[in-house]
């Protein structure tokens, strides 16, 4: 008679581990990116031990020996969505991607991000696209600078406005950061503002020569007449309408944000009015959200500006802007510009809430205050700490006003509140790395050094497939070190390495690199504790040595015990039996797997043949045959005919003097967690449901318990029967 493994020797303690119940961890969403430096001859080197950072977020990462980063995206960056990326390498500057701006890609797992790095000062970084990038970077950061601008202590109407900002300082941050001298770049500025004025044929870049030389009103001009040509083109050909829409709204972002810095806010106000205006809101609603909160900023600055019922009236606009707005941002789909959209809206609820008196300033300045806290609900610390500031700044004067507005104890509650926001702002804003920055920098650090990266899947699958194998591994080492929620979430990562390099490794084209895989996915699902996982892989396994024992036991086992899939391992039993009809675990599971699928007369027949068999070497050991007359038990008690219920009464007969007669710590040779549970759920064993349980749960604890638990069933299960 053959061995009965349940479970398998070699897999005992990862089974123990599966018999209780975990939680599941969350995916991870992780952007693979690639860092490379730019030779002399154009030729590409891995750049290691190199910073990454995300700017919106501001996680980074660090490159392992071979260039690769891994950094962690938020819900709210989806596929599609531009980041920006940020390298230190002291000495060296991002070449391509432009700006470090890349698009999310769809399949996270099998794109990689390439980031190429050149010397700064580089001859090879003087190109029109990056100064048609500096000039365009610089008209919006002038216009974002006046809109942050906070008016001074009654600045209004017949007042001075406040210089525009300094252009030059600009351009020297800019020079720095590609290792150019100042007056380099102006001079780069002012050959392509000479190239392009004598060209002269294309009005947005004609646009952008003139805001280089700072002749906003021939920008504002240029990028009304570069919106307005669009907008011509786009009314004439709707085929290409999302091309044409983009420049549209291109020429009259510039036009606006060239008034803006000028501060004539009703010539902006014009601007982003007319790109408004070209968009359709049910066609492209995020471009129309997106114009509508350049409208509403325009309002808002007119109003903090003018006053009497013109500050009112652009304020109430600016309002009712925003709110529309948030009905195409909104919190679950678009969180971060939900944020932002809500933190404006408090701004101009604040502006209302200064101007007015009594109750309804009180309630406007309430109203300011619940947006801030919306936002801030968004906008965490850990994850957007400038966004975070700057709204917990706007919620301190907000709170600042209503205190001073409030008498009693409740005006002093809202100033000191006033003060505790201003303080964790200004927290946040004068830190640089601190603690928690270089606990997080090197935890990044420690998780991914190890990691061989990945190649390009396209070119070299097999390095790619093989690679994420090995940072599988680094990973699970990671995870099992680390314990914890952390060492879960790296267990995670891991499984989906070792599965992405499945894609490439396959049984037919790759097996003995497929098989070293699955034996790595193996060993990280049971460290995380994944059942199924682990089950699944078992059975794959099996397609490639269909005669290992080991393997058909433990997802035998792992079906039937731990996930109570009786139906998948019925039919793997099924399929190992083709193979191996003389093996006598195999029959018994069979038996079992009939008798936990419902087919209960099946389950009867075949247990009374196991235990009926004549050939002594055949013929089961007392610990086997007590399982094999227990699952008959079972199998009668839920048949509840006649003839089964006539045959109980001997069954249990048979089984009390088979256990009488062993010895006092004998136990039957079996596990019944599978066959428990389905006693415990399908409704044919409700009447005998308690005598069976009791039955099973005395066979785990000797010999005496069991025969003091068939002596109970006894008249139980008969009657039950008889029902």
């Amino acid at each position: 008679m053959d061995a009965i493994p349940r479970p398998p020797l070699a897999l005992t303690l990862v089974l123990l581990i599966l018999l209780a119940p975990w939680p599941v961890p969350a995916a991870e969403r992780l952007l693979h990116g690639l860092v490379q430096t730019v030779g002399t001859q154009g030729d590409l080197n891995p750049a290691p031990a190199v910073d990454v950072a995300l700017v919106q977020t501001g996680r980074t990462a660090t490159t392992d020996s071979l260039g690769v980063f891994l950094l962690e995206l938020t819900a709210a960056q989806v596929a599609g969505r531009q980041v920006q990326l940020l390298v230190r390498k002291d000495g060296w500057v991002i070449d391509h991607p432009l700006e470090g701006r890349v698009d999310i890609p769809d399949d996270l797992a099998a794109r990689v991000v390439e980031l190429r790095l050149l010397p700064k000062g580089s001859k090879r970084l003087r190109t029109d696209e990056r100064i048609e990038s500096l000039i365009t970077e610089l008209h919006e950061k002038a216009a974002a600078a006046i809109k942050d601008r906070l008016p001074e202590q009654g600045a209004g109407v017949g007042k001075t406005p406040s210089p525009p900002p300094d252009v030059a300082a600009l351009i020297a941050d800019w020079s720095g950061r590609y290792g150019f001298g100042p007056a380099e770049v102006q001079g780069q500025i002012d050959r392509w503002v000479a190239q392009t004025e004598a060209r002269a044929d294309d009005p947005w870049r004609l646009g952008l020569a003139a805001y280089a030389r700072k002749n906003f009103a021939d920008a504002f001009s240029r990028g009304m007449e570069s919106g307005d040509a669009y907008a011509g083109r786009l009314a004439a050909n709707r085929t290409r309408e999302q091309d044409l829409l983009e420049k549209t709204l291109r020429g009259y972002r510039l036009a606006g944000d060239a008034a803006g810095t000028g501060y004539r806010f009703d010539e902006a106000l014009d601007a982003y009015g007319k790109g408004l205006a070209a968009v359709r809101k049910e066609e492209s609603p995020r471009s129309w959200a997106e114009m509508t909160v350049l409208v509403a900023d325009a309002h808002q600055e007119l109003g903090i500006r003018l006053g009497g019922t013109e500050s009112r009236r652009h304020l109430a606009a600016a309002v009712v802007a925003y709110q529309e707005a948030l009905g195409v941002y909104t919190r679950a789909e678009l969180p971060l510009e939900w944020a932002m959209t809500q933190n404006n809206l408090g701004v101009a609820l604040k502006e209302q809430g200064i101007r007015a008196d009594g109750d309804a300033g009180r309630r406007l300045l309430a109203a300011a205050v619940a947006a801030f806290r919306e936002a801030l609900g968004v906008q965490s610390r850990a994850e957007l700490p400038q966004q975070w500031a700057a709204t917990q700044n706007n919620l301190g004067v907000a709170l600042l006003a209503q205190g001073t507005r409030t008498d009693g104890e409740e005006g002093w509650r809202l100033l000191a509140e006033s003060v505790a926001t201003s303080r964790e702002a200004l927290g946040v804003c004068t830190r640089t790395d601190g603690e928690e920055g270089r606990r997080l920098l090197a935890e990044a650090v420690a998780s991914y050094r190890e990691a061989l990266g990945v190649y390009a899947r396209a070119a070299l699958p097999q390095d790619w497939a093989m690679t994420q194998n090995n940072l599988g591994r680094a990973l699970q080492q990671q995870g099992s070190r680390t314990g914890g929620e952390e060492g879960r979430r790296l267990l995670a990562v891991a499984i989906a390495a070792y599965r992405e390099a499945l894609t490439v490794f396959t049984l037919e084209h790759m097996a003995p690199q497929w098989a070293l895989t699955q034996q790595n996915l193996l060993r990280a699902c049971a460290t995380l504790e994944d059942a199924r996982g682990m089950a699944g892989v078992l059975k794959d396994l099996l397609r490639a040595d269909p005669d290992d024992a080991d393997l058909y036991n433990a997802a035998q086992t792992l079906y039937h015990e731990k996930l109570f899939d009786f139906a998948a391992a019925y039919h793997l039993t099924a399929a190992w039996l083709q193979r191996h009809p003389d093996k006598l675990s195999a029959r018994m599971n069979f038996a079992e797997t009939h008798l936990t699928t419902g087919r209960l007369p099946e389950a009867r027949d075949r247990l009374a043949a196991l235990i009926a068999l004549a050939d002594p070497a055949q013929r089961p050991e007392p610990a086997t045959e007590s399982a094999l007359r227990l699952l008959e038990i079972a199998a009668l008690a839920g048949l509840a005919d006649p003839q089964s219920s006539a045959a109980l009464p001997g069954r249990l007969a048979d089984l009390r003097a088979l256990v009488a007669a062993q010895p006092a710590d004998f136990k039957p040779g079996w596990t019944f967690a599978g066959t428990g549970h389905y006693i415990e759920t399908a409704p044919a064993f409700a009447p005998s449901r308690a005598a069976l349980l009791a039955l099973i749960r005395a066979a785990g604890e000797g010999r005496d318990a069991l025969l003091a638990a068939i002596d109970s069933a006894g008249g139980a299960l008969t009657g039950a029967a008889g029902r």
